[in-house]
């Protein structure tokens, strides 16, 4: 079972990113039912082009018979709408901030050389 993340209109022409997945072994491991699980890899955005795009996450599985052709079924889909701005894009705001801060105090001290 896995989950993937798919999402359009970058400049990549395919867009499916696997960011969970469990092996089935047993029919009780197959009744699943979980709240609040972390991805294990991460969906990233090297080019900066996942902001308040439209993601849909699809919950999948296939059969890996013993002899024979594997089959794969979606089972269930889900949208979300990523954020406009990164939790490190306020904290570079934060930081380019308490920069400028400290240069305003050195140069009130009369440290006007002094470099970061």
């Amino acid at each position: 079972m896995y989950v993937v993340a798919s999402y359009n209109d970058t400049s990549n022409k395919r867009n499916e990113v696997t960011i969970w997945d469990k092996i089935i072994r047993s029919p009780e491991e197959a009744n699943f039912k979980k709240k609040g699980i972390l991805i294990e890899y991460p969906l990233r955005d090297n080019g900066r082009e996942l902001r308040s795009r439209e993601v849909r996450l699809h919950l999948r599985y296939r059969t890996m018979p013993i002899v024979g052709v594997m089959y794969e079924k979606e089972v269930a889909a889900s949208d979300f709408q990523t954020p406009g701005e990164y939790f490190r894009d306020g904290m570079q705001a934060q930081l380019e901030e308490a920069v400028k801060k400290q240069k305003r105090k050195a140069k009130e001290l009369g440290l006007e050389d002094w470099q970061m």
